[in-house]
């Protein structure tokens, strides 16, 4: 197991799943944060790029050589490992975090209905682009103390900006009539990265370099670094969590990456309880083995919570899970 810090040189720019025509939109789709293929593809390419894989034979043995077994987002310098926010986190017009308490509930046929009991009967409202330090999800989350929850809003992370560009004509390179658009950007904070743990079979990754991330050839700068602290700190937690889950019957788990079901919102679980989930992602890609674009499928965002019974789990559907989809933590409730 490796884990590389990706440091962006510049503002990021990551297209959403709509469609996208200049003249008719003036609003690009964008997105937040980048979906697990766009890293596993920044890291893959570095790996081609060195003559790290097999370049004359792209097949499945060579490409999935590269696997994402976890994404962070990383501040080194205090030490703070973030995953996206469990949404059935609620805040109330004071700030107080509310969780509620999960009971058992019957689905309709096209979306989960999760029925909540809160201990105050205040005004709430789901939290949205909020991440929750790693450590924090096992020692206060998992045991429901709201008041400890280390949570941190995505303005903290990044700073939002947007750039307006216009379409030329590729014979004259003059500017085409009314084909004004906007993209929106994204940039990090100071002392934040992106933190990636990953899984390579024979072959190492370079120690340092540059890749590309996202759209426009943006670029960062990368290192292979050993195991943070933070990160064993959490898995010291985690593993109270565990233990104490051998003598829970249901078990409450947490997405931290976007997650594919051929059933919509729902996994294929014969012991699913309940869910909270969030708006569907759409994600493309870009086969790169046949040098093609890929259709785009419906994915159940990170910070979606499913209620099960121990004994079972779920899992992503996804061909392409190596890529970091569907990963998930594993909390009581």
């Amino acid at each position: 197991m490796g884990y590389i810090k990706i440091t962006p040189t510049d503002t990021l720019f990551f297209r959403g799943g709509k469609p996208f025509t200049a003249g008719m939109d003036s609003w690009t789709d964008s997105s937040l944060l980048p979906s697990p293929s766009v890293i596993w593809g920044a890291l893959f390419s570095v790996l081609f790029s060195e003559g790290k894989v097999n370049r004359n034979k792209l097949d499945d043995n060579e490409i999935k050589k590269l696997k994402i077994e976890n994404i962070y987002l990383y501040n080194e310098k205090k030490q703070i490992i973030l995953i996206p926010a469990p949404l059935d986190i609620f805040i109330d017009e004071n700030g107080n975090y509310h969780l509620p308490k999960y009971k058992d509930v019957a689905f309709s046929s096209n979306y989960p209905l999760s029925v909540l009991s809160m201990v105050e009967e205040k005004d709430v409202k789901q939290i949205e682009n909020m991440f929750i330090d790693l450590g924090s999800l096992f020692k206060h989350y998992s045991y429901g103390y709201r008041k400890n929850l280390q949570l941190y809003d995505f303005s903290e992370i990044f700073v939002s900006d947007y750039k307006v560009g216009i379409k030329r004509d590729r014979k004259t390179l003059s500017s085409e009539d009314k084909q004004l658009y906007r993209i929106d950007l994204t940039q990090f904070r100071e002392e934040w990265f992106f933190l990636i743990e990953y899984d390579l079979k024979d072959i190492e990754f370079p120690e340092k370099g540059i890749l590309k991330l996202g759209g426009e050839g943006k670029t960062a700068k990368y290192n292979v670094i050993d195991k943070p602290l933070a990160i064993e700190f959490a898995e010291e937690a985690k593993s109270e969590v565990e233990t104490q889950l051998e003598k829970e019957e249901f078990v409450k788990l947490i997405l931290k990456t976007p997650a594919y079901f051929k059933n919509g919102w729902k996994p294929k679980s014969d012991n699913l309880l309940c869910a909270t989930v969030g708006k569907p992602l759409y994600i493309g890609g870009f086969d790169m083995a046949i040098g093609k674009p890929k259709p785009m499928k419906k994915y159940v965002p990170a910070g979606s919570v499913f209620v099960i019974k121990k004994k079972n789990s779920i899992c992503s559907e996804d061909e392409e899970d190596f890529k970091g989809f569907g990963l998930f933590e594993r909390v009581l409730i």
